[in-house]
């Protein structure tokens, strides 16, 4: 099967810009990367993940309502509708040249889906959860509805470049965590951002159906509060290069984090390994090699 839609925002001239961009800020904002038959196919995504959770999928431990998987449906990404989602050339077209890398590949999802005016999502990164690292690495986030910049996720300019922080003060806490993560040994604390928000330049964008967020997953970002009449439903693709690769695994990986996906078959990896060497990532760029 091939998607040949191909959204005509991606030219030459624009994809350079990104890439500027997501070298100097970590984020960058990709107006309508996907066409309405692309975003079709995302909602499908979706909806099919959220009707078949993986083994670790979890809902948040409050009273508030609110809905967060992290899937684990690594035995369906070869079947549909997994495989017309990576048929989508933007993925792959944007990625390569973010990185400057010809070879992409798809390495993990997450589905989140918070109704009723859920709480923000504290400043955090990913980079502090995961057991590989590299530079190649981007994080499609990908709204299923429109929203206003006040709802959108938020961005610290310029913190992808690390460190790493062991642990960003907060008086709420990260999505699901029971309880908080202890501080990461040997890495800074960094102090509360939500607290001190001006002295830090914030990027965040209002949002249309087809809009798409990429960022580095060191990037340090946060998710805005929900009206209590707004569902917001997001679908997050982690696609790589070839200089990611296998890192110390982080003390206290989050909960279950590490039995399942790439995250369990890097453990069993020495460090170094490519993640695009393991059995699970799908190679998603050039399509040809898909």
């Amino acid at each position: 099967m091939n998607i040949a839609t191909d959204s005509t925002a991606l030219k030459p001239e624009a994809l350079a810009r990104y890439a500027a961009d997501f070298a100097r800020d970590g984020a960058v904002h990709i107006p309508q990367m996907l066409t309405s038959e692309e975003m079709d196919i995302v909602e499908e995504v979706f909806t099919f993940a959220a009707d078949h959770p993986g083994p670790h999928a979890f809902d948040k431990p409050t009273t508030e309502k609110f809905v967060y998987v992290d899937n684990g449906l690594v035995h369906l990404w070869h079947e549909e509708p997994y495989r017309k989602l990576f048929q989508i050339p933007a993925f792959g077209k944007v990625s390569a040249a973010l990185f400057g890398d010809p070879d992409i590949w798809f390495i993990n999802e997450q589905v989140t889906w918070k109704q009723g005016g859920s709480k923000r999502t504290p400043f955090h990164q990913d980079t502090r959860y995961f057991n590989y690292d590299g530079p190649d690495q981007v994080q499609f986030w990908i709204s299923l509805g429109s929203l206003a910049k006040a709802n959108s996720l938020e961005f610290v300019k310029g913190s992808h470049a690390g460190p790493i922080y062991g642990h960003i003060e907060d008086s709420e806490t990260r999505l699901g965590e029971k309880p908080p993560m202890p501080p990461l040994h040997g890495r800074p604390i960094h102090e509360n951002i939500e607290a001190n928000r001006s002295a830090y330049e914030i990027l965040s964008w209002p949002i249309e159906r087809g809009d798409v967020l990429a960022f580095h997953p060191t990037t340090i970002h946060g998710g805005a509060p929900d009206k209590s009449d707004l569902s917001r439903r997001s679908l997050t693709l982690r696609c790589c290069g070839t200089r990611t690769v296998r890192v110390p695994t982080p003390e206290a990986m989050a909960e279950g984090i590490g039995d399942h996906g790439i995250y369990g078959e890097l453990e069993t990896k020495p460090l170094g390994t490519p993640v695009c060497s393991l059995s699970l990532p799908v190679r998603i760029w050039p399509l040809a090699a898909a």
